[in-house]
Order: C-alpha cells, then sequence, then structure tokens
C-alpha cells in the first residue's frame, strides 16, 4: 500500500461519492449490528467462566417418570446425594449444596433504639462450609474456609452491606431471614464481593448449612426432599455417561428406594457452565438465557454482515468499468496483477475501516434501544471486554481480505473486450445477478421469518389459559413468625367489609409459574396398577372461585368441610391415573405416599385443565389439597377487585399492615404476573423483526446504488432509445425485466427456506400457528414492491433525462 494507491481510492471514491456513501451506510449498520449481536452472543456463552474448577463442575438433575406417562426433571435434589457420592465414588472430589427451598426470605436488621430495617430479598441460600473454596466467588472480608463454618453465621454482599448498614461495619452484627417456622438469627461472618452480572447464581445472602443441621440432624441422610442445588467437582476427563449410571446404582444402593412399576428413577448432570443456555427446570430459580434464539439471533447478525459486504463487492465489481482506462489497458497488457489486486484491496481497507469506526458510532448512539434488547446494563457489556479489540481488528481484516481479493477476482478474470468495452457481457454481470438473488432470498427469508415469529406470539397469547386473570392481586405472604392461620382469617375478614374486594384465596401457587412441589402418586385399583409423578399445590376452599376455575366433575372443598385426605385433580391427571372419564374419577382412591404413607386418599373432583404456564407448555398433571388449619405452604394470597387499582392497593395496604404489622407488604398484578411468561418470545421477536428490518434496508441500499451504476453505464443507450421514439415506459420495462426475474426467483428461494427454518423453531412450542399461503404471498409482493420501487425510481431519472445531455459528447 503506497501514496499513490490511496490517491487512486479516495479519487475513486469521491468519483462515486453517492454510490460509495450508500454502500458505507449500508456497511456500517451491517457491522454495528454485527459486533452487537456477537458480543451478546459471546456474553452468553461467558456465563460462570470466572470459576478454575468450572470445566469439572456439575449440577445434579433428578428425572422421574416413564416413558409412556409423564416425565418431570428437576434443577434441585436430595440433600444426601453429596455426602453420599464423595464416600462412595472416588471421582466425585467435592460436593457443594444450596439450599433453594424457600429462598425468598424477610431479612431484618434490628439496630438499638432506631427504626427496624426490613426487605424482602429474592435469593438467601443456605450454602456448605466449603462454597468459597469450591467456588471462586471473591471474598472481601473474611476467610473462604471459615465463614460458613458455624450454625447461625452469614456471609453477605457488599451491596446487602451498604443496604442494610450503610457505612457501618457489619462483621459481628446480626440479621434475621424469615421462615414458616422460627426465623434465622444468624450473625455476619463475611462480606463477599458483588457477584458478577454473568454468574448463573445471583444471591446476596449466605447462611451456614450447619444453621440447618441443628434444626434437622438427619439432614445429610435425607432422601426424601429434593430441595437443595447439588454440585460435584469430578475428576477431570471423567466419562459422564458412566458417572451418571454409577450414581443410579448409589442412589438405588443408599436410599432403599424400590421404583414401583415401570416408575424410573435417573440422574442427569449438567455441566456448570452451560446451565444458564440449558431449557428451564422445575425448581429452578435462576433468569436463564435460550440457546437456540441466541444461535438464531448469532445466524441472523452472520447473514446482515455478509449481505452488507455483498453490497460492497457488487458495487465495487459494477464500479470495474468505470476504472481509467490505462488501469484496463495495464491489465491486457500483462502488468503486475499483484499491484491490481493490491489497489482492489487497498480500497476494500478504508471502505471497511470507515464502515467500522461509524458502527461503533452507531452502537453509541443507539446506547437506549441496545439496552432495551439486551439486559446486560446498557452497551457495557461489549465496549467493557477486551476481546472488542480483537473482534475489531478481526472484521476489519476479513472484510478487507474477503471483500478486496472478491472484487479483484472478478475484475481480473474479465475478457480484454469487456475492458475496453464496458457494455459487452461478462462474468460481473452474472456475478451481480447471483449477489441480487441472494439478497432477496435473504430478504424473503427474512420476511416470512419475521412474520411466522409474531404469528406464532400473538397465537399463544390469544389463547385460552382457563383462569381469570383480570383484577387479581397476588400479595406474597408474610415471613416470620406472623405466619399463622389467624392472620390469614383476620386479613380475610377485614378484606370483607370492603365492597370493592369480591373475593380473597391463598395457595401455594399461582398460575404463570411452575407449581412449586412434586409427588409421587400411585392407583392400585387397575391391572396394571398406576405409578405416576405428578406437581402438587396447597389450596384455601376459595381458590378456585377466586381464580375462576372450572369443576368438571365432583365438587369443591366447601368451607367448614373436612378436607382431610381428599384432594382435587385436574382433566391430565385423570388421564394419566387412566380413569375412563372425570366422573369415573370422582370419589376413587388414590394413594400419595409422600404426603399420607399407605392411607388412601379420595378424589373430590377433578378441575377442567387450565395453563398453569403459558401454552409454550403442554398441560402437567396436577392435584390439590386443602388443609386450612395448617399455615404451611401458603406461599400466595390472592385478591379479586372490582375498583379501580387507585383505590384497591391504599386499602389492602392498609389492611395488611394490620393484619401482619412486621410484613412488608409485596404485591403484584396476576395478569402482569402471566404475561412476563411471554417476555422472552416478545423480545427475541422484537429483535428478529429489528434485525430483519435493518438487513432489509442494507439489501435495498445496495440495490439502490447498483442501480445507479447500472442506470449510469446505460446512460448512453438510454439517450440513443430516446432519440429514437422510445418511451419512458418501455425504458422502465428494459431496465427492471432483469430485476423482477430474479426477484421471483429470490421469493421461491426464500420462501423454501423459511419453512424449513420456521418448522425447526416451532418445534420447540406446545402449541404452534398454522402457516400460511398469504404469508409467502405478502413477503413476495413485498420483495418484489421494495426492489422495483428503489430500481423504478433511478430508472425513472434515467428514463425522463434529457438525450442531448447523455449524447452531446458523442
Amino acid at each position: 500500500m503506497n501514496l499513490l494507491s490511496i490517491k487512486t481510492v479516495f479519487r475513486l471514491l469521491f468519483k462515486n461519492k453517492l454510490i460509495f456513501s450508500l454502500c458505507i451506510i449500508g456497511l456500517s449498520v451491517g457491522l454495528a449490528v454485527f459486533i452487537t449481536v456477537f458480543m451478546h452472543h459471546k456474553f452468553e456463552y461467558s456465563y460462570d467462566e470466572m470459576h478454575s474448577k468450572g470445566q469439572n463442575i456439575y449440577r445434579m438433575h433428578p428425572i422421574y417418570g416413564h416413558e409412556d406417562g409423564y416425565i418431570s426433571q428437576y434443577a434441585t435434589s436430595d440433600n444426601a446425594y453429596g455426602p453420599t457420592l464423595k464416600a462412595k465414588i472416588p471421582e466425585v472430589l467435592d460436593f457443594v449444596r444450596m439450599l433453594a427451598y424457600q429462598s425468598e426470605r424477610i431479612i431484618t436488621y434490628k439496630p438499638e433504639n432506631e427504626t427496624i430495617i426490613a426487605h424482602r430479598e429474592p435469593h438467601v441460600f443456605l450454602a456448605d462450609s466449603n462454597f468459597f473454596s469450591f467456588f471462586d466467588y471473591k471474598l472481601k472480608v473474611g476467610l473462604a474456609d471459615d465463614v460458613l463454618k458455624k450454625p447461625n453465621t452469614m456471609v453477605i454482599s457488599e451491596s446487602a452491606a451498604k443496604k442494610y448498614f450503610g457505612d457501618e461495619n457489619p462483621i459481628g452484627k446480626k440479621l434475621a431471614a424469615s421462615t414458616t417456622d422460627n426465623p434465622y438469627e444468624c450473625e455476619i461472618t463475611g462480606i463477599f464481593y458483588d457477584i458478577p452480572i454473568n454468574s448463573n447464581l445471583q444471591f446476596d445472602f449466605l447462611i451456614s448449612f450447619e444453621s440447618q443441621k441443628q434444626r434437622w440432624p438427619e439432614v445429610d441422610n435425607s432422601w426424601n426432599f429434593g430441595i437443595s442445588y447439588t454440585y460435584l467437582h469430578v475428576v477431570e476427563n471423567t466419562d459422564i455417561a458412566w458417572l451418571t449410571n454409577r450414581i443410579q446404582e448409589v442412589f438405588l444402593e443408599s436410599s432403599g428406594v424400590v421404583p414401583a412399576g415401570n416408575l424410573s428413577y435417573e440422574m442427569e448432570l449438567a455441566h456448570f457452565p452451560e446451565i444458564h443456555l440449558d431449557e428451564p427446570l422445575q425448581w429452578e430459580l435462576e433468569d436463564k438465557g435460550n440457546r437456540a434464539e441466541t444461535k438464531y439471533l448469532m445466524v441472523l447478525a452472520i447473514v446482515i454482515i455478509l449481505v452488507s459486504w455483498l453490497n460492497y463487492m457488487n458495487i465495487s465489481t459494477s464500479l470495474a468499468s468505470q476504472r481509467n482506462n490505462n488501469t484496463r489497458i495495464k491489465s491486457i497488457l500483462g502488468a503486475n496483477k499483484a499491484k491490481l489486486i493490491m489497489q482492489f484491496v487497498t480500497e476494500a481497507f478504508f471502505v471497511n475501516l470507515i464502515s467500522i469506526c461509524l458502527a461503533v458510532c452507531l452502537i453509541f448512539l443507539a446506547t437506549p434501544l441496545v439496552s432495551a434488547f439486551f439486559d446486560h446494563g446498557g452497551i457495557g457489556f461489549i465496549f467493557n471486554d477486551r476481546f472488542f479489540v480483537a473482534l475489531f481488528l478481526s472484521i476489519l481484516f476479513i472484510g478487507t481480505l474477503t471483500s478486496g481479493l472478491v472484487s479483484a477476482v472478478f475484475f481480473l478474470i474479465q475478457n480484454p473486450d469487456f475492458l475496453l468495452n464496458p457494455n459487452a457481457k461478462s462474468t460481473g454481470s452474472r456475478f451481480r445477478q447471483v449477489m441480487v438473488v441472494t439478497q432477496f432470498t435473504t430478504s424473503v427469508m427474512l420476511i416470512v421469518c419475521t412474520i411466522l415469529v409474531f404469528k406464532q406470539i400473538q397465537f399463544l397469547r390469544s389463547q385460552e389459559t382457563g383462569v381469570d386473570l383480570n383484577k387479581m392481586m397476588v400479595i406474597k405472604a408474610p415471613g416470620g413468625t406472623e405466619a399463622e392461620t389467624s392472620g390469614l382469617n383476620k386479613f380475610r375478614q377485614l378484606l370483607s367489609a370492603d365492597a370493592s374486594i369480591t373475593n380473597i384465596s391463598a395457595g401455594s401457587d399461582i398460575p404463570g409459574q411452575y407449581m412449586d412441589m412434586g409427588y409421587m402418586i400411585d392407583r392400585t385399583g387397575v391391572n396394571p396398577p398406576v405409578h405416576e409423578i405428578t406437581d402438587g399445590g396447597r389450596i384455601d376452599h376459595n381458590y378456585l372461585e377466586t381464580l375462576g376455575l372450572e369443576l368438571v366433575a365432583g365438587m369443591d372443598f366447601a368451607e367448614g368441610m373436612n378436607t382431610e385426605r381428599k384432594i382435587l385433580i385436574n382433566e391430565e391427571m385423570s388421564s394419566l391415573l387412566k380413569f375412563e372419564s372425570p366422573e369415573d374419577a370422582v370419589g376413587k382412591q388414590v394413594y400419595l405416599p409422600e404426603m399420607y404413607q399407605s392411607e388412601q386418599v379420595t378424589i373430590l373432583g377433578v378441575l377442567k385443565n387450565y395453563r398453569q404456564q403459558s401454552p409454550a407448555h403442554q398441560y402437567k398433571p396436577a392435584f390439590f389439597y386443602c388443609r386450612e388449619n395448617d399455615w404451611l405452604r401458603f406461599n400466595y394470597f390472592v385478591v379479586r377487585y372490582n375498583g379501580t387499582i387507585q383505590n384497591v392497593i391504599p386499602t389492602v395496604q392498609e389492611k395488611w399492615a394490620e393484619a401482619f404489622p412486621e410484613s412488608s407488604f409485596d404485591y403484584y398484578f396476576l395478569n402482569d404476573h402471566y404475561e412476563r411468561q411471554y417476555r422472552g418470545n416478545i423480545r427475541f421477536g422484537q429483535l428478529f423483526g429489528t434485525l430483519s428490518f435493518l438487513a432489509i434496508i442494507i439489501s435495498i441500499l445496495g440495490l439502490l446504488g447498483l442501480s445507479i451504476n447500472i442506470s449510469q453505464q446505460r446512460i448512453k443507450e438510454i439517450g440513443i432509445r430516446r432519440v429514437n421514439g422510445a418511451r419512458v415506459r418501455e425504458i422502465l420495462t428494459m431496465l427492471n425485466k432483469d430485476f423482477a426475474k430474479w426477484i421471483l426467483v429470490s421469493t421461491f428461494l426464500g420462501s423454501m427456506i423459511a419453512f424449513w427454518l420456521m418448522q425447526k423453531w416451532l418445534e420447540n412450542f406446545a402449541v404452534r400457528t398454522m402457516f400460511s399461503w398469504w404469508i409467502f404471498l405478502v413477503a413476495g409482493v413485498l420483495a418484489l414492491g421494495i426492489a422495483l420501487l428503489t430500481v423504478s425510481w433511478q430508472s425513472w431519472r434515467a428514463a425522463t433525462r434529457n438525450p442531448v445531455e447523455a449524447l452531446r459528447y458523442e
């Protein structure tokens, strides 16, 4: 690269400034999109890379059920697994448990002679004493092996220390953590630095697992309650399939569990660094990413940058005939091809350099948009990584080499006639045809995919849920020793006097999330006996009426009824238990061994299936039991109202403070909570639609630049035709017919590719929208219309130009 070649490049750029401006704008947008999505992709795959042992850490996921029935998989496992596996399997070097049950707790600080500070905290875990030596979360104060060694001790984050103690030193002070039993009173023994955002585990409080052992001495031998995350550190290069089978053997040897019938107990070992992008599981508290959607967005970003580079290569090769005669003649006479190639590479270098710099500026300008789409703290996840510099240089190198060399090759393989006669046919024209087909195949594909993505999201949201979600306030149950049935009854009585409140209920679960507990259920009165896994929830006698759930057979729980050993089941459960109909199930008896041991339970009624989770999930079998004289397991109160939100909130809050004076008032609305399930789908649809729109805009810019250049090349031909009587309509037809032909080809190809891609994507949903013929028609018409409008605008300008101007120098 010398000064002369640089001058030649900028002379060419300024001579064709309109065309190259369109090209650089398109390339800048494409690069900005690619950089943003690529860094998002890298960030999503960077979760938990900060742990030195991470590649050899696995989390245990039990799987219960059988192929012909309902299979349930959990993120938590029994507390006995860790100690037992470490003792019996040499390949298991160490373990750590995090008790996740009731991890949302009210944390209270009671300073002397000052106002009590209390907040409901979402993730308060109990953890084994080796937690900070097992994982690489850094302690600011305290020693890793000591901070969680003693009972009733706690480690908190920097943010939590500031929140509860301000500038005071929290070490040695005490915080209370609520439970449905007596709260933990914990001394603070350490402070850890705030957890990085790309950690799958997010928490601000860790209580020593020894605290649990004081209340539950047999916790290390418990095979009955899968309520803890269990992480295993295994020997490097261990055969995970072998280890999984060995764990299964140890479980059967140690637990004493004998699988009933064809009910199976299996174990999956999830690789710790991959958990963030794995499918969400029941009892999993983390906010998960989505591996499939992350890959789809990455593929789309690659398509966008390729389209941007294709635009440049297309325009560069189309300008080959306009390069100075000296360059063409030199190439014919055998001039050094390396110098000619370098000329194209130099041009590509400066075009890509300018575009990348503009792309970085665009990313900064689009900060609000980026922050709305990617929840990584603004655009810090892009520019705070040293990898970004390497990405910047890699894109510059690849873009320069690819676009420069391709342009050079297509210039150098032109035959000598073309080099002297720009109107002669050449391989360059075929190359441009391929480029146009490629770009608009992509455009059609993206239009079809975007329509189908939004159609599927709308289809999901339009499905009947079977739950009345409107005018429903959900309040999180109070914590601590206030958790008594008398408090709920008092709260209900206080609200019943208000005309704007129509009903109030309590339950362990609410629609819009996984149910909290899983149980075994057996039906022995049939041949063969039925042994299944099901979800179970606790409700009061008002639950069905309050949430608008329907009974298809039997009766509901009633106030004053003896509800002991009586349950409601849903239609899916009725079918799974092999009842001939819902009516046939009413009055029949089944076993719930984990709740009632060998005593039978009577089915009181059958609920119509409703969507506990969004329609993206299948209906799940479930049962409900009612124990109004026992507080345990009521996690939510649900209040149905008929007034306005502005009036209802103060009323409910006032009555809450009267019934539960020491508890925080944490509420939300059921319809908003249920809609949160679609948040990921909606965000993906918005992202996909935005990126598709940008890809189409880039294609339009490239096509506009190409049409301007082609019109300039044929300006004299157009002038001669006009002088000889050709009409504007005929000129437009001549200039547009080739584009129309290739765009029709693109419509067919793009539709086929989109059909295949969307079939794969829709497999992720339990209910799916239909492929409609009008989607492909709309995509084709839009692509054709966009292309013809783009080309026709420039063609019309060329066709209506005074022919004398084109021929004055001939």
